[in-house]
């Protein structure tokens, strides 16, 4: 920044190519303009927007779940945006249509709380049943586990969810949705959440994640 030390201040105004005359306190000075960012749509950048529109998408209706799955260990960024970024990085992939959502790695939590051991999922009419094996007595895992249960349907990209629902003690779980949700169309996970210990498993795809 330069300094003007001119008789009348207020005389000196306007600009000459990116540069500026301001006054700021009665001080008149000298300022250039910010530099003009450029938008090159580059091969590069519209298949990292195409990508980061596809994860968006497929993230936006599970916000309240993430905010709890992907919690744990994050520094200096929220709880989405740790799944976005985990999402951008490993649930992906590249078709012959372009990029799309492998269901199969995408997570709903991802911590270091046990997770499920033998965990089955069974669509129905209108309604998804989990089971799993109590393994309250291995690692960190607790009775007092909740279980986070999705199901996400892939056609419409919304989604159902349960985050303070069965305990892991209980070995089983009920998800109700839409009944004219096909079972073909659908993602389902399972994971566990601690909300005393604010600690997370990694989740599993259970179903749809061909």
């Amino acid at each position: 920044m330069a300094r003007i030390e001119p008789k009348r201040p207020e005389q000196i105004k306007g600009k000459i190519g990116n540069v500026v005359a301001c006054t700021w306190r009665g001080i008149p000075y000298l300022r250039t303009l910010p530099a003009h960012v450029k938008n090159p749509r580059t091969p590069m950048q519209q298949a990292q927007r195409t990508r980061f529109s596809v994860a968006l998408s497929l993230l936006r209706p599970l916000t309240p779940v993430l905010r709890i799955g992907f919690h744990e260990g994050t520094v200096h960024q929220s709880a989405f945006n740790a799944a976005m970024s985990y999402t951008m990085r490993y649930a992906l992939k590249e078709t012959a249509e372009g990029i799309a959502v492998d269901y199969r790695n995408t997570r709903i939590s991802r911590g270091t709380l046990t997770g499920a051991t033998e965990a089955v999922v069974v669509p129905g009419e209108g309604k998804a049943v989990f089971t799993w094996n109590n393994n309250c007595e291995i690692e960190n895992a607790s009775p007092r586990d909740h279980a986070l249960t999705v199901v996400y349907h892939k056609p419409s990209q919304t989604a159902v969810y349960e985050t303070i629902g069965a305990l892991r003690n209980e070995g089983r779980a009920e998800l109700n949705y839409p009944k004219d949700w096909r079972a073909e169309d659908l993602a389902i996970y399972l994971g566990f959440w601690n909300p005393k210990e604010k600690m997370a498993s990694i989740s599993e795809c259970l179903w749809g994640g061909e």
